[in-house]
């Protein structure tokens, strides 16, 4: 079993038959940073860098820091059904509701309106509207952006900040 964000790298770095440095590389980051992770020596890797990883070899950023399965990430734009040859058009409504449920973190934790534009942020609100499995409406977008303050968190593993620099943020003034 996988315990260790750097266990689960490690697992996508050979299923690609990629060494070190070209792993390192697709985040933009270096062969000594991957080996310490790799080897439990840096528990609280850069979320940036995971979202790259993530992107790059399309899994969910939420199996690579907890382990939580699926470890596939979902793609709408790209889905076809059986028969089908063509993807087919994204769900409008899921990403109606993935800004919705962002705007409303973005306000709750004080961060910028423009962080909707972040792909991360974009992502972790994604598979938040998707695993919830109905449309966002105004009396659950609260519990929607309270498991999605909670991701947010799981995923900066303890780090000072969430994203913003505000108290309900978990960061420190500057």
């Amino acid at each position: 079993m996988l315990d260790m964000i750097g266990d689960r790298l490690k697992e996508l770095r050979l299923e690609h038959n990629l060494g070190q440095p070209e792993f390192g590389a697709i985040a933009g980051t270096t062969k000594q940073y991957v080996w310490r992770l790799e080897n439990g020596l840096n528990k609280k890797p850069n979320p940036e860098y995971i979202q790259r990883w993530a992107s790059h070899f399309q899994v969910r950023m939420e199996w690579i820091t907890s382990g939580k399965l699926p470890k596939e990430a979902s793609s709408p734009t790209s889905a076809t059904g059986p028969g089908e040859s063509q993807p087919q058009r994204p769900d409008f409504d899921i990403m109606a509701g993935t800004v919705v449920v962002l705007r409303k973190y973005l306000r709750e934790v004080g961060d910028p309106p423009d962080f909707v534009e972040d792909p991360i942020m974009l992502e972790a609100a994604y598979e938040v509207v998707i695993e919830f499995g109905k449309p966002v409406t105004g009396a659950n977008v609260i519990d929607l952006t309270k498991i999605l303050e909670e991701r947010v968190r799981r995923a900066k593993d303890g780090e000072d900040q969430v994203r913003g620099t505000g108290k309900k943020a978990g960061g420190k003034k500057r």
